[in-house]
Formats: C-alpha cells, sequence, structure tokens
C-alpha cells in the first residue's frame, strides 16, 4: 500500500525537523565548548575539610585548585605558601597589585572555614597577631598633628601618650605630678593592629586605599581601663619611642603605683 501524500509529508516534516535538532544541538555544545576553552582560569585556595577556629593552615586541610574565575578576586586566597609568586596565576593581570599577604599554608584561622569554600584573607591572620580572648580592638582617633602625619604603618611599635588639660584639680584628683610635667606615658610599645577610616573601613583588610581614621591596638580590659582614665585628664596621642627616647629607655610613667579608678 503506497503511503499517501499527506502522510508522506509528514513524516518528512518530522524527519526534517529531528535533523534541524540535531544540528543546532551539536552547534550549541561547540559553542559551550569554546567558550569553555576561552574562560580565564585562575588558581583559589580551597578547604578540603572543615577548619575550625584557631587552626593552623597546612598542606593537608587546604589544596590548591584551578578554576574559572567567575569571582571577583577581592580578598581571595591564590597562593598556598609565601614564597609562591604572581608569575603562577593563569592570568598574570590578576596578581597586578594584589596584596602580598594573600597566602594560606602557616596562617591561622580566625573563623570556621567550611570544606569545599574558598579561604578568603579576612579569615585569615597570622599567629603572631593572634590575640587571646582577654583583648579588645581599641580605636583612637586619628590626628595627623600628633601622630607623626600619615607616617604611621600596620605593625608599627608606639606609645600611647597623654598631654595633660590645664585643670591641676582634676589631674591631682589621680596622682602628683612634678613640677611642670604635661605629658605622661600611658602604655609603652603597643603594636599597631589596624588602621580604619571614618566608616570603619580596614587597611589591613582593605589596603593602602584606607584613609585613616583611627589606630587600632589590641588591649586587655585593664590597658583599656588606663587609657579611659588618661582621657579624662587631657587628650591622647601616639608616638614613635625612637624619635625621642635612646632605644630600651621608654617606659610607662603614667599613675606609677597608683590605683586604678574603676568604671
Amino acid at each position: 500500500m503506497k503511503i499517501s501524500r499527506i502522510k508522506h509529508v509528514i513524516i518528512t516534516s518530522i524527519i526534517f525537523l529531528v535533523i534541524i535538532a540535531i544540528i543546532v544541538s551539536v552547534y550549541n555544545s561547540m559553542l559551550q565548548a569554546m567558550r569553555r576553552n576561552t574562560q580565564e582560569m585562575v588558581y583559589r585556595v580551597v578547604a578540603r575539610e572543615d577548619i575550625a577556629p584557631g587552626e593552623t593552615i597546612t598542606d593537608k586541610n587546604v589544596e590548591r585548585v584551578q578554576v574559572q574565575n567567575i569571582l571577583r578576586a577581592d580578598s581571595l586566597i591564590y597562593r598556598l605558601r609565601e614564597q609562591d609568586t604572581n608569575a603562577e596565576q593563569v592570568d598574570s593581570k590578576e596578581g597586578q597589585g594584589v596584596p602580598t599577604d594573600l597566602w594560606a599554608i602557616g596562617k591561622v584561622a580566625t573563623e570556621k572555614i567550611y570544606k569545599g569554600e574558598m579561604l578568603l584573607n579576612k579569615k585569615l591572620s597570622l599567629r603572631e597577631n593572634m590575640t587571646g580572648d582577654d583583648t579588645r580592638l581599641y580605636a583612637i582617633p586619628f590626628d595627623s598633628q600628633n601622630t607623626n602625619g600619615y607616617n604611621v604603618e600596620l605593625g608599627d611599635v608606639l606609645d600611647i601618650c597623654v598631654v595633660y588639660s590645664d585643670d591641676d584639680r582634676t589631674i591631682d584628683e589621680y596622682q602628683k605630678l612634678p613640677a611642670n610635667k604635661v605629658i605622661d606615658i600611658v602604655l609603652a610599645g603597643k603594636t599597631v593592629a589596624d588602621i580604619r577610616d571614618e566608616s570603619g573601613n580596614s587597611r589591613k583588610y582593605q589596603g593602602l586605599e584606607v584613609v585613616p581614621g583611627y589606630l587600632c591596638f589590641n588591649l586587655t580590659y585593664e590597658e583599656i581601663n588606663k587609657v579611659e582614665v588618661a582621657k579624662r585628664q587631657g587628650t591622647l596621642f601616639v608616638g614613635n619611642p625612637e624619635k625621642y627616647y635612646k632605644e630600651g629607655s621608654q617606659a610607662e610613667t603614667f599613675m606609677v603605683n597608683a590605683s586604678m579608678p574603676q568604671f
């Protein structure tokens, strides 16, 4: 029996549509492959397992993988070790302008990092920068006239000092001062832990573009109490010990052997 003309047209149309569908599918597959081949590839450091706060980063709990560059590189870790160079990036352009502290192994996790998570610089810290639970980040307003201008950097060791006000009664309430004494060292040799701008943006995590607004120090509650007492007696400022003392001669002189008021 001969196939009717209508059935013949229908079958031919179906075959034609199937062929077109196959061609379109093959074309899309080739297009996707071309896109994958031309996609920018970069390195990222990823957690092999859950990493708890305080745990040291090693080559056992993280690994370096190559992925498509679909995320912004801000603060993402792409080097395993400090000595790794930017040249190890597949895309050398990404290495330009990236802070030199973006490596993982040897640092300590400051927050929990989950298995498979890409490491962020803000979740890591050098062990020497880690502080105990009894300390808090304390901010002193930045004043270019009394903090060596803008020549203060992260990690600088400074003295926190006080210039007394003219209110002798307030001063005598806490301690007896030698004649004509107007400056005391409140805390000696404190390390600048961070520099932040007026909005709280951090130079430690966001780079040199942060304009100083506050100098931050990791202080114990007792030290914070001492600084707060000093603030009530005058104006705080910070100074570099080497600018006005011989090495090793600087010492805290504020309320020595005096009981501190409690707030």
